[in-house]
């Protein structure tokens, strides 16, 4: 009769793939959850039953719950992070000083909650499933029997919205009122390039566009008499020693006479009185007033040369002999003995007005007005030989504004940022650019550029940010694990066809314009005859590639996607028994069950969500199954395949 030795469930230290295929030979499972709970004054140690890890005592006053984890939809880029709650049991009251009034209440805002999973007492064994903060909302409550926190998951931190810097008047103190309060644009990539049909489409703001002296306008006043007597105009953006006109529809108070040059004692942002010279005192005003009165720069004042900022990130290129005055639907090279005020970090410039003999706008003498604006080719933040690279713009993203650092990122993101074969795939040699000036959230935002190139990024089972791979040539065709009919709880098996990420026509949309706001380039359309016969219809999506701008790579990806998503893969949801404990998103199995109708024998699937159901000990899996879909190293061999790595894609005309 055959036997099973049952000694290493008593002596194993680490949990292993071979000690649960053993356990599962056996049906013997000795998988046990404890939690760690950071209060206001300790650290709660509760379990679903008693016992000791190592030296800790763990009571049994909690009922665990199911932790579940998805990379999300495909195409769809949104990284979902788990929310957990957890109730401890206070019937004792033991809990009573950490409660509101207790002797050492203080909040629960912010503590940490760690849910680990190993082997009965063997501390070495403890693997984290879940870590996180008490949440800032709902965070913490409790009743006659409990107390109870919801923690979201530490990762969380990385949906940290960005850009976060704004312009201000504090540092631009002569910018308009319009453009104060927006965005700073965060700039990645090559700007230099593909910019058709404009010679350069990167904006600079004119922070300076407050300043009367810029572009020479009339601005309303009020005039309060008194000594000194004092002139209120919003945000003036005047300096003292100014010289202005004051002009008026009716009656200046004494001494002031219409059209008088007088100079500016600046008193704050929105106040201002005149002297009669330069360096001289305000002056007091008397008597009656009437009318609308107004201020301008006076004749003998000289126009400001106009300030533009790019951003406030250091550039790693500003083509000082490519910037462009953009008036109307006219662009105008700006000579470069017109351009100032350089700096090291490429970022800003100045244009000189009024300047006599360089004629370069309609025959004229350059004047600024309110409506120009100053386009620019640059080269955006310098991440070295990197500075294009799709996968290493998104990981700066998430360490600059997300706040990761460089040991939350799993290995392979270094894999993806260095690949180069095969050509649809190489995405080392793709180029990328970003331009935002719109709040974004960081996760987010990276998880759109890496969904151009067809990865995706999660948060794996040793807590690190993973990337999953679309690309075919990256699938194992004979994944190590197999999931059979014994693994599996019979009424948990539900095949369903993949109908949200069907379509056999395509067309991508690519190259976002900063001065337009908008993708200015599109591909033609592509199709997958063969899918578009059997089904029937044609089903049409448009992809968008806001961050890429070579067409060669567009097309690629789209012919890619296509090919994958006209091959009507399947959605398979599982539960299996623990042996699959050490499996994780993006990891491949085989599917080897038979239930029913659904049989289906070595095919290979990628795991797109996965939980722990704690009571039951059971793994809860969402598969996506390639019974339909061949790429290398597999061929189902079915009839009526036609999709996958070798669908025949062709280009409308």
């Amino acid at each position: 009769m055959a036997w099973s030795d049952r000694r290493p469930y008593e002596t194993a230290m680490l949990i292993t793939q071979v000690l649960l295929d053993a356990c599962a030979d056996n049906l013997v499972f000795r998988l046990e959850t404890i939690a760690d709970i950071e209060t206001p004054s300790a650290t709660i140690h509760a379990s679903d039953r008693n016992k000791y890890v190592g030296n800790t005592y763990y009571g049994s006053r909690i009922q665990l719950p199911a932790i579940k984890r998805t990379i999300g939809e495909w195409l769809a880029p949104v990284l979902e992070f788990s929310t957990l709650q957890i109730s401890v049991s206070n019937v004792d009251g033991i809990y009573n000083p950490l409660m509101p009034g207790g002797i050492n209440w203080s909040g629960w805002v912010g503590k940490a909650l760690e849910i680990k999973r190993g082997l009965f007492d063997i501390a070495s064994s403890y693997t984290t499933v879940f870590k996180g903060y008490v949440t800032e909302v709902g965070g913490f409550s409790r009743d006659n029997k409990s107390l109870t926190v919801i923690a979201r998951d530490e990762f969380d931190r990385l949906n940290a919205d960005f850009p976060m810097a704004v312009w201000d008047q504090a540092t631009y103190p002569k910018i308009s009122a319009a453009v104060a309060g927006t965005y700073i644009p965060v700039i990645y990539g090559d700007w230099t390039v593909a910019l058709d049909p404009n010679p350069a489409i990167v904006p600079a703001v004119v922070v300076n566009s407050g300043d009367p002296f810029l572009d020479w306008r009339d601005s309303n006043i009020e005039i309060t008499v008194g000594a000194p007597g004092i002139v209120t105009a919003a945000s003036h953006c005047l300096d003292t020693d100014d010289p202005i006109e004051i002009d008026t529809n009716g009656t200046l108070p004494s001494p002031l006479s219409p059209g008088g040059t007088y100079y500016a004692v600046v008193l704050d942002v929105d106040n201002f009185g005149l002297a009669t010279l330069p360096g001289g005192l305000a002056i007091a005003m008397t008597g009656p007033q009437t009318g609308q009165h107004r201020f301008r720069p006076a004749a003998i004042g000289t126009r400001a040369a106009v300030q533009c900022v790019i951003t406030t990130q250091a550039l790693l290129e500003l083509q000082t002999d490519q910037i462009y005055l953009k008036r109307s639907d006219g662009f105008y090279a700006v000579p470069i003995s017109e351009i100032g005020g350089l700096v090291g970090t490429n970022n800003q410039f100045t244009v000189t007005q009024n300047n006599l003999g360089v004629l370069w706008v309609g025959g004229k003498e350059f004047l600024y007005s309110s409506s120009d604006v100053f386009v620019v080719r640059c080269r955006g933040k310098n991440l070295g030989g990197n500075s294009d690279n799709i996968v290493a713009i998104a990981a700066d993203i998430l360490q600059t504004y997300g706040g990761a650092v460089a040991g939350d990122f799993h290995a392979n993101w270094a894999t993806y940022m260095a690949k180069i074969t095969p050509a649809q795939s190489a995405v080392a040699t793709f180029k990328a650019r970003v331009f935002e000036a719109e709040k974004q959230q960081a996760m987010q935002f990276a998880l759109s550029l890496l969904e151009q190139v067809r990865l995706e990024a999660f948060i794996d089972s040793n807590r690190k940010i993973k990337i999953n791979s679309m690309h075919f040539e990256d699938w194992p065709a004979a994944p190590s694990f197999s999931i059979q009919t014994w693994d599996a709880e019979r009424d948990s098996f539900r095949p369903k066809l993949d109908d949200r990420n069907t379509f056999n026509r395509v067309a991508g949309d690519y190259n976002f314009s900063p001065l337009d706001k908008r993708n200015t380039r599109q591909t033609g359309v592509l199709r997958n005859q063969a899918a578009i016969t059997q089904m029937g219809k044609e089903i049409s999506k448009k992809i968008v590639f806001p961050n890429l701008y070579d067409e060669i790579t567009v097309k690629a990806q789209c012919t890619e996607i296509l090919r994958l998503a006209s091959a009507q893969s399947e959605l398979v949801e599982i539960n299996v028994s623990p042996r699959a404990m050490l499996k994780d998103l993006g990891d491949w199995v085989l599917i080897n069950v038979s239930f029913g109708a659904s049989i289906f024998e070595n095919v290979p699937a990628m795991i797109r969500d996965i939980g722990q159901d704690q009571s039951g000990v059971k793994i809860i899996m969402k598969l996506w199954s390639m019974q339909l879909v061949p790429f290398p190293g597999w061929n189902p061999g079915y009839a009526g395949i036609v999709g996958g790595y070798a669908a025949t894609i062709t280009e409308e005309t």
